[in-house]
């Protein structure tokens, strides 16, 4: 792959990996800078016998990996979740939904701390005045819509009259 153009990726089938005895961590630092999507699911065993399980059931390793991805710098330009061919395909790819947000949710924290390091946080007086006035609008906006009926609205205020509890 060293002589192709680096414009040449890769769509990673984690989930036939370990069937085929690849163990995808190691093969994803092989890889690294040519993947371009991740199709994600698990398997019950790390054999070719095995049967496809909901993402973060099985034995694919599904959170170390996408924390492996991140410490590598990958980014892939997709994610794909898999179902495993239950009949109810939409609780079957729920079920997927879930082991990813569990699995990656330890890298978003940790990007979000890394984050928050590197920017700085500004006070409303240096926003220009275009955006203050459109933050105005659009908080105005959803507040009238949380608002009960016969509350009025008049400028940047929102009056709701007291109402008596018995």
């Amino acid at each position: 792959m060293q002589s192709l153009s680096n414009h040449v990726g890769v769509q990673v089938d984690v989930g036939n990996w370990p069937q085929d005895g690849i163990d995808p961590q190691q093969a994803m630092m092989q890889l690294k800078d040519r993947v371009m999507a991740l199709s994600l699911h698990d398997r019950s065993l790390l054999k070719a016998t095995s049967c496809e399980m909901p993402l973060g059931c099985g034995v694919v390793g599904t959170k170390q990996l996408l924390q492996e991805l991140y410490r590598l710098g990958v980014k892939p330009l997709f994610f794909t979740l898999n179902t495993t061919g239950d009949v109810d395909t939409t609780a079957d790819l729920a079920r997927s939904v879930d082991g990813f947000e569990q699995a990656v949710l330890p890298v978003l924290g940790d990007y979000m701390i890394q984050r928050s390091n590197l920017l700085i946080i500004r006070g409303a007086e240096e926003l220009a005045p275009d955006i203050k006035h459109a933050i105005a609008f659009f908080t105005l906006a959803a507040l009238q819509r949380c608002t009960p009926r016969n509350s009025v609205a008049s400028g940047n205020e929102i009056h709701v009259p007291h109402v008596k509890k018995h």
